[in-house]
């Protein structure tokens, strides 16, 4: 595949918002505010999204200070098993530090730098007793040891990726450029594109990244609805990455991610959130991991005199439940100086 086509891709993205932008600015007849507190800045946990860390990154410039220091931890229990074929049975926490320098008002450079916590954790029996009292298959869980890694690709023979041990490391980096085309205005929304690269810094073989740089880009709408307490956003993103295989697996090198989030403002300073996101398949021909993957996040946002801006939500699987995180928890916090 052409090297150039990542830059294409991100061209077309561009050229698009570019367009949107411009209807927008002779539609819109006054200003209103249409970004609200802003969407939840979640790390996908799913298996094959972990390798891919800025395929959920996107942002919107606030303009509310010069620089920004954020800190998000993002907790999932992972859960997916299909007999005689794979195993994914382990608790990942990611610890991301995120620093941003705004250039202007509608201009945002940022880098994450992100570390991997893999063990077996301690929520298996709370799930099971969960998935128990509501009725929910557990999938077979009872049959393994509980709060254990246990991550295997068996291949015909018998052989294939087997992985017992927990491990902390650094994963990939992400760099990422974000410009926000638009306000917007009563009619159209407000637009930001964004440009992203990773730079490997991970260990492939700990799962902690794909071992090439990725290329990514996203186009992010935000619309408040005319002057209620209700602010919707959406995003679409695109990741490119000359990668072959992890653990026996052929990946995708083209990857797509769409969120759709809205969130209720009971005030100035905080809001209710509740945001989905679909994956496009991680692997070529593997099972459901040739499948999309969907996440529903439920959480609010809280701002700070000061510029101090809290943020947490819970994540459940939904749809297809044998590719992604069987149940999260996001907490991040930020400031602008």
């Amino acid at each position: 595949m052409s090297a150039t086509k990542p830059f294409r891709f991100f061209h077309a993205l561009a050229v698009a918002g570019a367009l949107a932008a411009t209807a927008c600015a002779g539609a819109a007849a006054e200003e209103t505010d249409n970004i609200g507190l802003g969407h939840l800045t979640i790390r996908s946990l799913s298996p094959g999204h972990l390798l891919r860390p800025n395929a959920s990154i996107s942002m919107m410039p606030a303009g509310r200070g010069d620089l920004e220091l954020a800190v998000t931890v993002d907790w999932g229990n992972v859960w997916n098993y299909r007999e005689d074929v794979f195993l994914v049975d382990a608790e990942w926490l990611l610890l991301s530090v995120r620093g941003a320098v705004a250039v202007g008002d509608d201009m945002e450079l940022g880098i994450i730098a992100p570390l991997s916590f893999r063990s077996g954790g301690c929520l298996d029996y709370l799930i099971e007793d969960f998935h128990s009292l509501v009725g929910l298959d557990n999938g077979e869980r009872e049959n393994f040891p509980r709060n254990d890694v246990h991550v295997h690709v068996v291949d015909e023979d018998g052989s294939g990726f087997h992985m017992h041990s927990g491990h902390t490391g650094v994963c990939d980096v992400p760099l990422y450029a974000s410009y926000r085309i638009t306000k917007g205005g009563r009619l159209c929304p407000a637009l930001a594109v964004q440009a992203g690269l990773t730079l490997p810094a991970s260990d492939k073989s700990e799962l902690e990244g794909t071992g090439q740089p990725v290329f990514g880009c996203s186009l992010l709408a935000v619309k408040r609805l005319g002057y209620s307490r209700s602010v919707l956003h959406a995003c679409v993103s695109g990741s490119y990455c000359e990668t072959d295989s992890i653990a026996g697996i052929e990946l995708r090198e083209w990857e797509a991610t769409a969120m759709l989030g809205w969130e209720y403002q009971l005030g100035a300073r905080f809001s209710l959130i509740c945001q989905y996101t679909a994956s496009s398949p991680v692997a070529v021909a593997f099972y459901e991991f040739s499948k999309p993957a969907h996440e529903l996040n439920v959480g609010f946002k809280r701002v700070f005199a000061g510029g101090t801006a809290l943020e947490a939500s819970l994540t459940e699987n939904v749809f297809s439940f044998n590719n992604s995180t069987d149940v999260g928890l996001h907490l991040g916090i930020s400031r602008w100086f």
